[in-house]
């Protein structure tokens, strides 16, 4: 097992109110609605400062600011750049997307668009309201390559406005969570001061933190110490990105020995010869963890990020998990008791908070 400090009255945050962790059902730990992911600052330093490059070349520009349509499902699979592709912003198409999620027997669904992402707090009630699912969102901030504004403000104010994000709400409609937040390196100043308010918000509200794994495993754990030395307890805190880390079995075992998350959160992708970690190793690796004792530290969710990934253009949409992965994962002889653990009893512990007069 895989405990949080035991409290009376725990809850989960969704932008329709608190609900009881049990009622949740079946529940995607990690996945974007209505989010943006194009380069927000189109100039030389707004794409150099995400790590991107600019398309140069005419034929790449014009592809850049195309539509996507279905004869560049090659090029988009393969990564060629498209500001479209990198944009969920249809309402109604997230609509019937989420629904099929939920026509298919799932119940929640955790929105990791953070500040700096495109988050759209209203879309999602209202989403939650069409669809009778609940959904959960994120609070604070992706990143500081993001978001530039981070860096004239302390990480007291950054911690406030987060911490007012998961206690009153932005519009009124709280927060779940905090994140996503990007891979941090704690050795570059911004983001150190982001991650420290971060931890502090967390402290303050008991909210789950849901953080990329930062580019080396030195970084990872670095970060890691830095949220249990301030304060998080190890068991609120989920790893994203950790498939890459199946190849690395040692460095997957340090991260599971701090007690946090590991978060599959990539499943479902159209598989292509830039596949690093397929879904086929993915669930061999959560069968070798789960028969180490290990399953309830596992999270798993498809992280629709792209238009391409929708049902709508050709990708496998919010479904995936229920409809294919799940049945995968039992032929390959996973028990009912990890499958619930995977969907439904992990994260909804993940997810659940301290009432504000239980906090310690």
């Amino acid at each position: 097992m895989h405990p949080r400090t035991p409290r009376s009255t725990m809850f989960v945050s969704t932008v329709s109110g608190p609900s009881a962790p049990h009622s949740l059902g079946v529940t995607l730990p990690h996945e974007h609605l209505i989010a943006n992911f194009a380069t927000p600052e189109e100039s030389d330093d707004g794409w150099r400062r995400l790590g991107r490059t600019r398309p140069a070349a005419a034929t790449e520009a014009a592809f850049y600011g195309a539509a996507v349509g279905i004869e560049m499902l090659g090029a988009l699979n393969l990564g060629a750049p498209n500001r479209d592709n990198l944009r969920l912003d249809h309402e109604l198409l997230a609509i019937a997307e989420v629904g099929e999620f939920g026509r298919l027997g799932g119940g929640a669904i955790v929105d990791q668009t953070s500040i700096g992402l495109g988050r759209n707090p209203g879309a999602l009630r209202r989403i939650a309201d069409a669809t009778g699912l609940a959904v959960v969102m994120g609070a604070g901030w992706h990143h500081p390559a993001w978001s530039p504004e981070l860096a004239e403000r302390s990480p007291a104010s950054i911690a406030a406005q987060i911490a007012a994000e998961l206690e009153v709400g932005v519009d009124g409609i709280r927060a779940g969570l905090i994140g996503r937040v990007g891979a941090i390196d704690p050795a570059q100043d911004d983001e150190r001061r982001l991650l420290l308010a971060v931890a502090a918000a967390a402290r303050q509200t008991g909210a789950p933190i849901s953080i990329t794994r930062s580019a080396t495993i030195a970084d990872t754990l670095a970060v890691l110490d830095i949220l249990e030395a301030e304060g998080v307890q190890p068991s609120a805190v989920a790893l994203g990105d950790a498939a890459a880390l199946l190849a690395r079995p040692e460095e997957l075992d340090a991260v599971l020995a701090r007690g946090v998350y590991a978060q599959f959160d990539r499943l479902g992708d159209i598989p292509t010869i830039l596949t690093e970690v397929s879904d086929h190793d993915i669930a061999l690796g959560i069968l070798g963890l789960a028969a180490r004792g290990l399953a309830g530290q596992l999270l798993i969710s498809q992280g629709v990020r792209r238009k391409i990934d929708l049902n709508a253009f050709g990708g496998n949409g919010y479904g995936f998990v229920l409809e294919q992965y799940l049945p995968y994962l039992r032929m390959l002889g996973a028990d009912d008791g990890l499958l619930a653990a995977l969907t439904e009893t992990n994260p909804q512990r993940w997810l659940s908070m301290p009432a504000r007069e239980e906090r310690a």
